[in-house]
């Protein structure tokens, strides 16, 4: 239809949304559908700019409240909705914090938004509801904003979301493994190991000792050559922070990689004819380990 940058599009689906709300969702047996389209407002609403984060925090608030509402009857845990409180929760904070960054509301949404959702997915019968593909790109933004904010406590539970997100898709947890090294996602914005401590203790709470083994994550990342050399490349750091328990008969990992290594490998990538954002991102990350790289063993003149 029209391009979410295009600033008719934006008009027209504001006054899509705004018809909605006044003329149809009107009547108390559609305040599930009315919630869905006060987030969804309020999402169109924050990309017109930071100007109207009020309005985007009271869109947010009435959503809250309805669905607040719905979820205090019996048994609503599992239905189509229950996915929709956790996320309003979790965009309310967001626009808090660029509303009023010093606000205790932005800690006490996180917290609400992510009790919530684990409660959700504790549940055998959660359905087909959750959209996993909307939830966890939120939950990226959250680690990162934790992080600034010093609240890395939080983390823990944030992992742990998810990997029972990725469960209940029935993926694989070497494939997540591998998704999640990819986009850089084993850490967050203050931690200056590739794969962080918490991500590990909540890791082994999956899948026990091996969590701490290199051979076992060098399994996981077998299938992709960009994504090894990059493991490779960092073996140093990790293996001093935590990748100590390699069983004993397989001996010690050995990284030899070389700096023309890392350069084919993101070359490999860049060339690509179907070029893509990720393989720029990973092509990127490469170079950008191994300027770090070469700059802690004093090569200031390759690194430039």
């Amino acid at each position: 239809m029209f391009s979410l940058s295009s600033n008719l599009g934006q008009v027209t689906r504001i006054t899509i949304a705004d018809i909605l709300l006044n003329d149809v969702y009107v009547t108390e047996d559609m305040h599930i559908e009315r919630a869905r389209i006060l987030i969804w407002k309020a999402r169109m609403t924050r990309t017109s700019g930071t100007e109207h984060l009020n309005e985007c925090i009271c869109l947010l608030s009435e959503a809250i409240s309805i669905l607040d509402e719905v979820h205090h009857g019996p048994n609503k845990e599992g239905t189509p909705s229950s996915h929709m409180l956790p996320i309003a929760y979790c965009l309310r904070a967001f626009c808090t914090q660029e509303a009023e960054p010093n606000s205790k509301k932005v800690f006490q949404d996180i917290r609400t938004s992510l009790n919530l959702w684990l409660r959700i997915l504790s549940l055998d019968d959660s359905g087909d509801s959750l959209p996993t593909e909307n939830i966890i790109p939120l939950l990226y933004n959250m680690t990162d904003l934790m992080s600034v904010k010093g609240c890395t406590e939080l983390h823990h539970h944030i992992y742990q979301l998810i990997f029972r997100l990725f469960k209940w898709k029935n993926v694989k947890l070497e494939v997540c493994l591998a998704m999640l090294w990819d986009c850089r996602r084993l850490s967050h914005a203050l931690c200056l190991s590739p794969i962080s401590v918490t991500f590990i203790r909540t890791l082994s709470e999956n899948c026990g000792d091996k969590s701490t083994c290199i051979h076992f994550w060098i399994d996981c990342l077998k299938d992709s050559k960009a994504k090894l050399i990059g493991f490779q490349q960092n073996f140093h750091d990790l293996h001093n922070n935590f990748l100590r328990a390699s069983n004993k008969d397989e001996g010690p990992f050995q990284s030899d990689i070389t700096t023309d290594d890392i350069k084919d490998a993101a070359s490999e990538l860049i060339s690509s004819a179907s070029l893509s954002g990720t393989s720029s991102f990973v092509a990127a990350y490469l170079y950008y380990d191994l300027c770090e790289r070469l700059i802690s063993f004093g090569k200031i003149s390759e690194e430039t």
